[in-house]
């Protein structure tokens, strides 16, 4: 939901490390020219925002205070349809809400706007999400973040029993890039995707960008990528959520189809255009 008042108390975070540092949403801080973070013994805070992602909808702020309880994750690998789920937060500013449901799917994507990339591999829940939820922790029944709340469709603007949260590998590791640069580094390989028309599952390289990291691999036109990093893919979005698990400079091992024969090729990434372009990110606290 929409941010209007330049001041922001947040209730619905999710204490990344014990100095401070904090995971939200960047739609709930974004445009907040102050924040101030409300802690569950009632202790309030002045926090500073250290970077923000609209792709990935993940922003960090930080509080003085190097004695938080730091949450505990585990990775969407672990989480299975079915499971329950708890969401904590403060919907309609009504605080330490805890609601709970299923996981009703993994992998969803959906396209917020023109102006970002799409949101992939999305949690979908049941576990009733209302305006205030929004980066919050979604967690298991061992009490462990699956993902960060970030959205609901609901034609009336409150729960319809469809929400999608952030798996927390992407949370984890767009939260790491933010606090170590003070801004998210996607990474990328350079290949135009087309439609697969083959009996082979994968991704389609319609062209390989010259001079980028398929390119320099050896991925050629006409190509399908099967596997990244040993993960099967089917879909174009299943490449970008692989993409945003990874950092840049890392070197994935890619297998791909070409004329009947499987070629493992090695690419290492290197930074998306459109993050490096990006003039929507603060100053990281280690850097001048």
């Amino acid at each position: 939901m929409p941010l209007y008042k330049p001041v922001l108390r947040v209730h619905t975070s999710l204490p990344f490390s014990e100095d401070g540092y904090i995971i939200t949403n960047n739609h709930v801080v974004g445009e907040a020219e102050e924040i101030i973070v409300r802690t569950g013994d009632g202790k309030e805070y002045v926090a500073k925002l250290v970077g923000k992602n609209a792709d990935t909808d993940i922003a960090v702020i930080k509080i003085n205070e190097n004695n938080l309880k730091k949450a505990s994750f585990t990775s969407i690998k672990n989480v299975k349809v079915g499971e329950i789920v708890i969401a904590v937060g403060s919907p309609f500013a009504i605080e330490q809400t805890v609601t709970m449901g299923v996981v009703s799917a993994k992998g969803r994507e959906i396209a917020i706007s023109s102006d970002t990339l799409p949101m992939v591999d999305l949690i979908q829940t049941d576990t009733a999400i209302n305006p205030g939820n929004s980066g919050g922790p979604l967690i298991n029944i061992a009490g462990q973040v699956i993902g960060i709340n970030t959205l609901i469709y609901s034609p009336s603007g409150t729960n319809a029993g469809i929400g999608f949260a952030i798996p927390s590998d992407t949370s984890i590791n767009i939260a790491s890039q933010i606090i170590k640069y003070g801004r998210a580094m996607i990474p990328y390989m350079g290949v135009e995707m087309g439609e697969n028309t083959s009996d082979v599952n994968g991704i389609f390289v319609s062209a390989a960008i010259k001079g980028f990291p398929a390119d320099n691999a050896g991925v050629k036109s006409g190509d399908i990528i099967t596997k990244f990093d040993g993960e099967p893919l089917r879909t174009n979005f299943e490449l970008l959520a692989q993409m945003l698990r990874h950092n840049v400079a890392d070197t994935i091992q890619v297998e791909v189809y070409r004329n009947g024969s499987i070629l493992n090729l090695k690419v290492t990434l290197v930074e998306s255009p459109i993050t490096a372009q990006s003039t929507t990110t603060t100053t990281a606290p280690n850097q001048k």
